[in-house]
């Protein structure tokens, strides 16, 4: 357990990226590397993944009111646009040099597309690509970023069933 902010966390609050396997005849997901086991990072705020945004499709109809919304109109379903979204996390500077922790981060993540892992929401996964933010340095501790643009669906580890 470790705390932030006065706000306590365990490693079910890590993000753990990797890829899924098979093993033993099921589908388990195999960590490259754990937010906490790998950097000791401590998360900011608990980590969220932004809802994917809906796609709307408007257009202007002379003589009408407001616009005509056509959505739905192609396949009748909304399509979804990528998640965007930032996971801010705390680097304890009496651990290892921050810039050692960065150059660790990067390697594994930066500009690579990978699968995702909330350690609190373990049967399901994310995948896209990941950029590794510049460190803030501070006295005590110092803060860095992982940026993400991920698919819009999460998919379950054994590959059964996919979610918004």
């Amino acid at each position: 357990m470790y705390q932030a902010h006065g706000t306590y966390y365990t490693e079910e609050h890590s993000v753990s990226f990797g890829e899924v396997i098979t093993q033993n005849s099921q589908k388990v997901f195999s960590v490259y590397a754990n937010t906490w086991d790998d950097w000791h990072l401590i998360p900011s705020s608990r980590p969220y993944i932004e809802q994917a945004v809906p796609d709307t499709k408007y257009i202007e109809m002379p003589g009408m009111d407001g616009q005509l919304d056509y959505t739905e109109y192609f396949g009748n379903t909304t399509k979804y646009g990528q998640r965007n979204g930032t996971l801010n996390f705390i680097i304890d500077n009496d651990h290892e040099a921050v810039e050692t922790v960065r150059e660790k981060m990067a390697q594994t993540l930066h500009g690579k597309y990978l699968k995702m892992v909330l350690m609190d929401d373990p049967d399901y996964y994310y995948e896209g690509f990941f950029k590794v933010g510049n460190v803030e340095p501070g006295s005590d501790h110092s803060s860095i970023s992982i940026s993400y643009q991920l698919n819009p669906y999460k998919k379950s580890i054994d590959g059964n069933t996919s979610k918004l």
